[in-house]
This record gives structure tokens, C-alpha cells and sequence, in this order.
């Protein structure tokens, strides 16, 4: 269960569904008519110069000849198909407004760069489909140009295909809620708890224990710590932070390293050590020192941990 690999999924179906839909309104010509208006709208620079760039500079490359429905994005064809484009047959307005919600939710991978909760993520993947089923019929019911039996079996393919994608999404959302209830169980034996360290090591090492049992809950043990430094845990914020590192999160993950330095914990010389081990790792990542980074550097001054920066730029602890 993995909700990025699921918004991969809407992304690429409504990537077929787009260019199954412009091939069947293709003209002969359109190659050398598409190649014509991208070229003027570049090189007069027009106002959707932008949009076309990329497709100008790939033809120009490969030539127009080795270009092909394949080479084209979901935000490119919704361009040519609001545009003044001759190389295709005219399409009816409903069908446009409704490719335009689709082209409007596209790349769902690319969210706002926050840690979104994957609950949301599912929502907006099925409110997705939504938009795309929408698409689909509308070019059932209003292209009629097009023949009667490609319309149906266009209508047919992908209905199937997002019913299928919607079952296995719905199923993942609902075991999604039951391992948040699962997490919330164990939250609470931390946060009520009279020894709270205890606790955490106690719930964290039977997590882990899963995890070990032919190594298939390793996911489940790192969103855990995420959802449990979302619900106040100090002690699951380093773990956040290693794991949201580990996924290339870093503008999410020195969040954590920061919550984990502005909270009650006494850090050990090994706990400290840890916490430099992710600031050098995600100034490197980021090329230099960020803003939150410098504050838990200044955080940690200001606790009177004695800390130093080495000649080659590293952070560290006074031995």
C-alpha cells in the first residue's frame, strides 16, 4: 500500500486516456500543421510561447517526422485542443471544459511540497478519476464525428479501467484507516503513559519486530513514526526525520529535526551526534545551509550544547 505508486497510476491513465482521445481526432496533416503554428508561436514569441517551448525544441532536435501522439503530454494536448489548431476536427465545448478539469488536476505527484496526509491523497486521487470518467463520457455523448463503434469502445476501455483503479484505491483507503486506528492505539499508550520512554521503546521495538518478520511491514514502521511525530512524540521526530531523508522529503525532514531539537529531550552524546548527522546530510542535499537549519543550529547554541564547525564546513560536537 503506497499512495505515491497509486497517483503514478491515475497520472498515467489519464496520460492514455488524452492521447487515445486526440489520436481519434487527428487530420492526416497534422504533423506538418502542428510543426508550422509551434514554430511561429516560438519564434514570434506569442502568448503561448511557454506551452509549446519544450515540443518546439524536441522536434527541432528529432524532427517532426519522429514525432508522434506518444511524445505528447496531457497539458500539450489540452493546448492544441483550445487552441486555433487546423490539424485536428473540431471538438465541442463540453468536452473541452471537461479536458481542462483533467488537464487542471494532472501530476498529482507534484502536491504543494508539504507532507500531505496520505487520506488526502487518496481523496484527491478519486475526485481525479471523477474528473476523467467526466472527460470520457462527455466524449462519448457530444464527439460524434467521430465513428460511432471508436467512441464506444473508447467509452468501454476506460470505464473499465477507471472502475478498476477506483476498487483498488477505496480498498487501500480503508486499510489505510484501520493502521491509523491500529497507530492511534498505540499513541495513546505512549502520550498516557506515567513512563513515557518506556513506552516508546516498548511500542517501537514491537513495530520493529514486525517489520522484521519476513520484512514486509517496513513501510508500516516508518509512517508510524511520521504519524507519530505528527501527534506530539518527541522521541519519533529523529525517526521522522530519517525516514522523510530517506524519501527525499528534506524540506519536510529538517521540519522534524527541528521539533525534535526544539523539544524537552536531553540529548545523550549520541543522540547529539545523530542530529549532526542530518544537518551535514541535508545541507549537502540542499546545497547549503537553509534557513530551519540555522535555526537548530542556534537552538542548539542557545541549549549550551557545545558544538563547532569544522574546517571542511561540517558540524559537529565539542569532544
Amino acid at each position: 500500500m503506497n499512495i505515491i505508486y497509486r497517483m503514478e497510476d491515475v497520472d498515467r491513465l489519464r496520460l492514455y486516456v488524452c492521447q487515445d482521445f486526440i489520436r481519434m481526432i487527428l487530420k492526416d496533416d497534422w504533423k506538418q500543421k502542428m510543426h508550422e503554428m509551434i514554430k511561429a508561436e516560438v519564434e514570434k514569441n506569442g502568448r503561448f510561447k511557454n506551452a509549446y517551448n519544450e515540443t518546439y525544441k524536441r522536434i527541432r532536435r528529432d524532427g517532426i517526422e519522429k514525432y508522434s501522439v506518444e511524445d505528447m503530454d496531457v497539458t500539450l494536448i489540452n493546448q492544441l485542443i483550445n487552441s486555433d489548431f487546423d490539424g485536428i476536427r473540431a471538438v465541442n465545448r463540453n468536452t473541452r471544459d471537461a479536458l481542462y478539469r483533467v488537464k487542471e488536476g494532472r501530476n498529482l505527484k507534484v502536491h504543494s511540497g508539504k507532507h500531505e496526509k496520505e487520506e488526502d491523497l487518496y481523496r484527491q486521487c478519486m475526485f481525479a478519476l471523477e474528473d476523467l470518467r467526466t472527460f470520457v463520457v462527455r466524449v462519448d455523448d457530444y464527439e460524434i464525428k467521430i465513428e460511432d463503434e471508436k467512441r464506444k469502445e473508447f467509452l468501454e476501455k476506460y470505464n473499465d479501467e477507471i472502475n478498476r483503479l477506483q476498487v483498488l484505491l477505496d480498498d487501500e483507503r480503508i486499510e489505510l484507516v484501520q493502521l491509523h486506528k491500529e497507530f492511534d492505539k498505540d499513541i495513546k499508550r505512549v502520550l498516557e503513559s506515567k513512563d513515557v520512554n518506556k513506552a516508546w521503546n516498548e511500542v517501537q521495538t514491537k513495530l520493529w519486530g514486525e517489520c522484521m518478520v519476513g520484512c514486509k511491514n517496513d513501510r508500516k514502521y516508518e509512517d508510524f513514526m511520521i504519524y507519530a511525530s505528527d501527534a506530539g512524540i518527541s522521541q519519533a521526530h529523529i525517526e521522522a526525520t530519517s525516514v522523510l531523508f530517506n524519501r527525499k522529503e528534506y524540506s519536510e525532514s529538517e521540519k522534524r529535526l527541528l521539533m525534535y531539537c526544539k523539544s524537552n529531550l536531553f540529548f545523550s552524546p549520541s543522540e547529539l551526534d545523530d542530529v549532526f548527522i542530518y544537518i551535514n546530510s541535508l545541507s549537502k542535499a540542499q546545497n547549503g545551509l537553509t534557513e530551519t537549519l540555522k535555526d537548530i543550529i542556534d537552538i542548539l547554541q542557545r541549549k549550551d550544547y557545545k558544538i563547532q564547525r569544522l574546517s571542511n564546513g561540517l558540524w559537529c560536537r565539542k569532544e
